[in-house]
């Protein structure tokens, strides 16, 4: 089947390839659809929206705008796993493409079998397989798209942001870091990077909001997400870190999705060739009992807890907070970044490592 003979809606954020994305929205010649494909997690699929549910009804584009889905609606999404303790649950194994009943597992474009949601999800958006992508007969997989990247030794300090759980606000502190930073020394070149997660461009483009030099995450090199084998996501992380916009930076401020003991955070924490390059973790939480199974992961892992800075979020009170870790000899630098005042200090103190 030739892509001319569909109206394709959206092309998922995952491909950000600006070329291939033309290519697919005009219907250029030489890309083709096959419908039994053996298909693979990275393959460029084409759908077809089956039934509207209470799910995800959107598709984020390449320009990071959400466009709404409807029945009948046809996409290029990304076949690929999510394994969110808040979220979706799902996976894609290597398998014939038309026989899976598939579904969106995140508005970034990721499409797989969906095992399980939580209930406030309601059910998730049903697809139908319509078939592969091919150039020239042959699967467009978007990891082996970037295999000609070129991976360079790490040489600039890492700033590691992460957290005991989704939702406590690291994408918050992120960018408050970035913008923070820029106003005292403006002439730093911040790259702002997210290396796990789930492929939306939403928190990379509030980190360029924020004054970030250069922006990237894991599917700018072809990684659909963080949720596969760790030497994908290893490769993925170093060519990430070498890509050419980066050359000039000083230092990357980098945010990990979800919590740290999943979706390969955990691998990277232990990974040690890219922990000698970090400077300084910047930790949130939801609750102190986090931080005390945090304490015990990071000694078990070789990590020293007094290298990390703790971030405080608005919906605790700090000087509890402070004395219960007290209480458990837990070390720390904490930061209400809540304020002005400590957030200037916390940027200040960050600066301090990577100069």
């Amino acid at each position: 089947m030739k892509l001319s003979n569909f109206k394709i809606k959206g092309v998922s954020s995952i491909v950000r390839d600006r070329q291939l994305n033309s290519k697919i929205l005009n219907g250029t010649s030489g890309l083709d659809v096959v419908p039994d494909k053996f298909s693979k997690r990275g393959d460029l699929v084409l759908v077809r929206v089956a039934a509207e549910n209470s799910g995800y009804c959107s598709l984020e584009n390449i320009n990071g705008r959400s466009e709404s889905l409807y029945q009948g609606d046809y996409f290029i999404g990304v076949l690929g796993n999510r394994y969110s303790c808040q979220n979706y649950y799902g996976h894609w194994d290597a398998a014939p493409l038309s026989s899976a009943k598939i579904s969106l597992l995140t508005n970034g474009g990721i499409i797989g079998i969906c095992d399980d949601a939580p209930l406030y999800k309601g059910m998730q958006i049903e697809l139908e397989p319509i078939g592969v992508l091919a150039d020239k007969e042959s699967a467009i997989n978007i990891f082996t798209q970037y295999e000609t990247v070129n991976i360079i030794p790490i040489e600039k300090p890492l700033i590691f942001v992460c957290a005991t759980s989704g939702e406590t606000g690291k994408t918050t502190v992120t960018k408050n870091i970035i913008k923070e930073i820029k106003k005292i020394n403006p002439l730093l070149k911040i790259a702002g990077v997210k290396l796990s997660g789930t492929g939306c461009m939403e928190d990379i483009l509030e980190m360029k909001d924020a004054g970030a030099d250069a922006v990237a995450d894991l599917c700018d090199v072809g990684v659909v997400s963080s949720y596969d084998d760790y030497e994908i996501i290893r490769i993925g992380i170093l060519r990430l870190l070498s890509l050419k916009k980066f050359e000039s930076m000083d230092a990357f401020i980098c945010e990990f999705g979800g919590d740290f003991t999943g979706g390969n955070v955990n691998n990277v924490l232990q990974d040690r060739e890219i922990m000698k390059h970090v400077k300084r973790i910047v930790f949130n939480y939801y609750d102190v009992a986090g931080l005390i199974a945090a304490k015990t992961l990071f000694k078990n892992w070789g990590i020293d807890f007094n290298k990390v800075f703790i971030a405080h979020n608005i919906f605790r009170n700090i000087t509890a907070i402070n004395k219960r870790l007290v209480n458990w000899d837990i070390p720390f630098a904490s930061y209400d970044v809540n304020h002005l005042s400590e957030r200037i200090k916390l940027a200040k103190d960050i600066i301090s490592e990577i100069q």
